[in-house]
């Protein structure tokens, strides 16, 4: 899975975390953003990850951005 942001504090680092159906925290990972305030990362899938919605939630400073995926 793709994670992609912009508008983000320049030159500083994004935190992202990914939550299970359950809001369980299975993953967190931090980006490099660009002087441009741009960040990409890629979220391979475990193997036998179960079915269900997904939390994804972006912090940088004071900015945060949150997203839901449905794993099928």
């Amino acid at each position: 899975i793709l994670i992609t942001g912009k508008n983000a504090m320049n030159n500083s680092k994004a935190l992202i975390k990914i939550y299970d159906p359950s809001d369980n925290l299975i993953t967190d990972f931090s980006e490099q953003i660009t002087e441009v305030g741009k960040f990409s990362s890629q979220w391979i899938l475990p193997k036998g990850i179960p079915s269900g919605d997904y939390t994804i939630k972006v912090t940088s400073g004071k900015y945060n951005a949150e997203t839901k995926i449905t794993l099928k």
